[in-house]
């Protein structure tokens, strides 16, 4: 968890809850990546909200989160990202 949003894993480590925590512009996202080596990304806001996601198949291996005006990986995004931390 940042200042800006948090990030829940669930214990069977097969679904994830993120939450944009500040009443701004900015959208928190979550990068994850799966035990089948698929990376997904979701993102809540802009504003106080939050987006659960899950997988069918495999686990949740660990979780990135990132603030800004745009957390799309793809194309130059402008964001701001904490270290992955691993969800075993």
């Amino acid at each position: 968890m940042n200042g800006n949003g948090s990030v829940n894993v669930s214990a069977d480590r097969k679904s994830i809850t993120i939450c944009d925590l500040e009443a701004d512009h900015d959208f928190v996202g979550a990068e994850y990546e799966t035990t089948y080596g698929r990376t997904i990304n979701i993102q809540a806001g802009p504003g106080r909200q939050c987006v659960s996601d899950s997988v069918f198949f495999g686990r949740i291996r660990s979780v990135m989160l990132c603030h800004g005006p745009d957390v799309n990986p793809e194309g130059g995004s402008f964001r701001w990202c904490d270290q992955p931390h691993a969800t075993s």
